[in-house]
């Protein structure tokens, strides 16, 4: 998994109507992000295909559509097991200026978690 920080300023909130209009299509108006809260489209316990939520209903996760690559910055690379995640900083991460003993381990290594 790719944890990210992501630079959004103009949120479209897409409802579950909203949904057929957007799909396929380029970034709604002006808006440079969508959100939608998301359930799976059937009861299969594999589903991989998500619907906008009904009014009243309650997501299952939350989604959040970008346009451009530059809203994107990929942080840590984090990885799970059945027992525990751990994760590794991204290179530039411990590149940081300052003293070297500033970027020695801010981070867990999986030794450290297990």
């Amino acid at each position: 998994m790719v944890l990210c920080c992501m630079a959004i300023s103009n949120v479209f909130p897409v409802l579950h109507e909203d949904q057929q209009h957007l799909i396929g299509k380029s970034n709604f108006e002006n808006y440079d992000t969508h959100f939608a809260p998301v359930v799976p489209r059937t009861q299969a316990p594999q589903e991989v295909n998500f619907d906008a939520c009904q009014p009243g209903q309650t997501p299952m996760y939350h989604e959040l559509v970008v346009f451009q690559q530059s809203q994107i910055l990929p942080m840590f690379i984090v990885h799970c097991t059945e027992r525990s995640c751990f994760q590794v900083p991204h290179p530039r991460a411990m590149q940081q200026p300052g003293r070297a003993e500033d970027n020695d381990h801010a981070f867990p290594t999986e030794s450290d978690v297990l």
